[in-house]
Parts: structure tokens; sequence; C-alpha cells
């Protein structure tokens, strides 16, 4: 990863103790904003984030525009990055699965979250809020002041996966860790090979816009509840089999929008790895979906004839 001209005055511990202020602001301040302002309550918070990050660069004395630096996108940059959004986007889909397979009782805090963010909400209103500011202040932070402080570790998938595994933390939820992390993981490998801040930015902007787009097509938060409570009523393992059918090119995808993003960096045995996985996922999701429907046919006819 290119190094600041300044780097001596940024260290990894830096990083980690800004992740620990950050995750406690979140904790303490921006959950008392959200809780007494609601809405705006996460605009604030939001925007303490930017300010944290923009007072991080000034202690340090760290060039602002090396932190947070902003280029040209290109064409194949593009791309690429509407690659990684969909195929993080199917990751991120199989682990929520696996994470409602583990912790199936969570399903209720993904009613309560759309209902927070969503409910008799103004889709113009949900797209700054819900999907710009999140895509600059949170970017500004993470891929920002936090990312620099690890650009001295010489192995960028280190740096990639430590700034991941931060950013799932920073969302303060069990059952959207391994989402957000997969997510986070996607916007620093971007920032790393690309050094570009705007392409973590896009990338996060457009994640979160089609949420907020979902969730305008879904209808009112009514018919939220009622999706949970179908959810809920699927079994763990259908759940996640579905999942893994509909997020099983996302190795693909992955794959080749890294191929875009960073050509020097690809090797062609990763598209055979990744065509592997795809056919493991698929084949998984498939077996998973069907077995129970089968085992309940099957104890049916049997309770048939016991009767």
């Amino acid at each position: 990863m290119q190094q600041l001209t300044n780097q001596e005055r940024l260290r990894p511990w830096m990083g980690f103790l800004l992740s620990a202020v950050v995750v406690l602001a979140l904790l303490f301040a921006g959950s008392a904003m959200q809780r007494a302002w609601g809405l705006w309550g996460l605009v604030a918070t939001e925007l303490m984030l930017l300010m944290l990050a923009v007072g991080y660069c000034l202690i340090c004395r760290v060039r602002l525009k090396e932190v947070f630096p902003v280029r040209r996108i290109s064409g194949r940059e593009f791309g690429g990055t509407l690659l990684l959004l969909a195929g993080g986007y199917g990751a991120s889909m199989i682990a929520l699965g696996i994470s409602l397979t583990i912790m199936p009782s969570s399903i209720k805090e993904i009613s309560a979250l759309r209902d927070y963010l969503y409910a008799d909400r103004s889709v113009w209103l949900l797209i700054p809020v819900a999907a710009v500011l999140p895509a600059i202040c949170e970017e500004t932070i993470m891929r920002g002041a936090i990312l620099s402080s690890f650009r001295s570790w010489k192995r960028d998938w280190l740096i990639v996966l430590t700034v991941g595994i931060v950013f799932g933390i920073f969302h303060l939820s069990p059952l959207r860790f391994l989402s957000t992390s997969i997510l986070g993981m996607l916007l620093a490998y971007l920032m790393v090979k690309r050094n570009n801040i705007l392409l973590p930015m896009l990338l996060h902007f457009l994640n979160n816009l089609i949420a907020v787009a979902l969730s305008a097509l879904s209808g009112a938060a009514a018919q939220t509840v009622d999706a949970a409570a179908a959810l809920s009523s699927i079994q763990p393992v259908q759940l996640l089999g579905s999942y893994l059918v509909l997020g099983c090119c996302c190795p693909l995808l992955l794959v080749l929008g890294a191929k875009l993003i960073s050509p020097e960096t690809h090797r062609k045995k990763r598209f055979l790895i990744a065509g592997i996985a795809s056919g493991v996922l698929f084949i998984a999701g498939l077996l998973m979906t069907i077995l129970p429907v089968f085992n309940g046919m099957i104890r049916t006819i049997t309770e048939m004839k016991g009767a």
C-alpha cells in the first residue's frame, strides 16, 4: 500500500486506539443521541464520526489529502466496484443466513432496525441520511483515519482483514457482525489497492442505496413485520440454504471485480477456485433447501401409515 510522506507520525497502535474511541463514542454518545433525537440523532452520530476523523488527522499533524486521497475514478475502477458490490451483497446475504442460523432469535433485530430507519420515512429523506452521510462520514473514519494508521504493515491482506473486523464491531450488532465485516473488507480492499477514498465511498453509498430502495419497494412498516414473521416460520437450515443458492455466484463476481481493480495482482487460477466455490455453494444450498422438505414428506407419510 502507498506510504504517507509523514508516515512516522502514525502507528498501528494509534489505529487500534482510535478504533476503541470510535466504538465507545458510538456505544455511549451515538446511542444516546439516536434514542433522544431519532433519525436526526443518526445524522448527529455520522457527523461525530467525521469530526473524529478530521480531529485525529489534525492532532497527529497528518495531511488531510493523504489520509483522504481523492482521484478521478476510471471506467475500469467503476466497473470493478460494481462487481465487488454485487459479489459482496451475495456474500453478506450468506453471512446473514449463517448468523440467523446460529442466532435465530435475532430475527427481531431486523424488524427493529427497519422500523427505526424506514418506518413512515420519505425515501428522499432516507437517501441523504442512510446512504450519502454514512458513505462519507464512515469512510473518512474507517478507510481514512483508521486504515491510514496501518499503512506501515507490509501485508495488504492483513490491513484489509483488520479494518474489516473493526467495521463489523463498529456496528455493535452480533447478528450483522459477519455481513458488515465482509462489506468492511471490500471497502478496505478498494482503498488499499487504489488509494482513492472515492471508491469505498461509492461502494458504501450504492450498498446503502440498495437497502433504501428495497425498503421503499417493500412498503409500510407493517409489511416488514409480516416479512420477519415469515422468515421466523422458515427452518434456519432452509433459510441458509436459500441464501447460499441466491449468493452462489459471489465468488466469481468478487474475483472478476478484483481483477478490474487490481489487474497487476490477479492470478488466473483464482477463477478456477471461485468457480469451484460457487458450485459448492449452489449444491450445498440446494440440498439444505430441499432435504428438510423431503424429510417432512417422509414423516407425514409415516404418520399416515401408522394411523
